[in-house]
């Protein structure tokens, strides 16, 4: 059993309760529901501070580091410019995972994820780009808008697999290392 109740209320030996303020998760997965009361504040607004979609076209708001998809903060995913980011294709798995581990339960006003007050680093994960190395990007990016943010961050990444070897010295492996160790505070 997880326990995350005793988490949030800091039940002993626990100093304090932790909700993962503070903190950035960020989710690489199928997309997300944007209009998803778990990952909306009390006003309604978004608690996802950025939102690449790797499936999308190129256009204006493409990342230029990375040169395909498109990105919105969170004021643009407020203002309904990300309306067409959605997680239809995935099933609702990223929103599920997504709400496992930062949904703040205000849907059914129960079964908060495991770090309900953490802010939002969302990647739809494009499953059919074979030509960029689309999982090293979204692992990038969102390393670098937590960094922005000023906060440490923890990434889920509920993909399956990414066809490596698995024994580290891969190639995906050894920049995922690297990513991770370029800064303290990551996992």
């Amino acid at each position: 059993t997880v326990r995350v109740n005793d988490v949030h209320s800091g039940l002993s030996p626990l100093p304090q309760g932790f909700d993962g303020s503070g903190v950035a998760v960020g989710i690489i997965d199928t997309g997300v529901d944007l209009t998803h009361p778990d990952l909306q504040d009390s006003s309604g607004n978004t608690r996802i501070k950025h939102l690449w979609d790797q499936r999308k076209p190129v256009a204006a708001n493409t990342p230029l580091a990375y040169g395909y998809g498109q990105e919105w903060n969170s004021s643009e995913i407020d203002a309904g410019l990300a309306s067409g980011s959605d997680d239809v294709q995935g099933f609702g798995h990223g929103t599920h995972v997504t709400g496992i581990t930062a949904g703040d339960g205000s849907a059914i006003n129960k079964n908060k994820g495991i770090a309900p007050g953490a802010d939002i680093i969302e990647v739809a994960f494009d499953f059919n780009n074979s030509t960029d190395p689309t999982y090293i990007d979204a692992v990038d990016y969102i390393f670098n808008k937590a960094q922005l943010l000023g906060k440490p961050c923890v990434i889920n990444a509920s993909l399956g697999d990414y066809y490596g070897s698995h024994d580290g010295y891969d190639l995906q492996s050894q920049m995922i290392s690297t990513l991770l160790n370029q800064q303290a505070g990551r996992a």
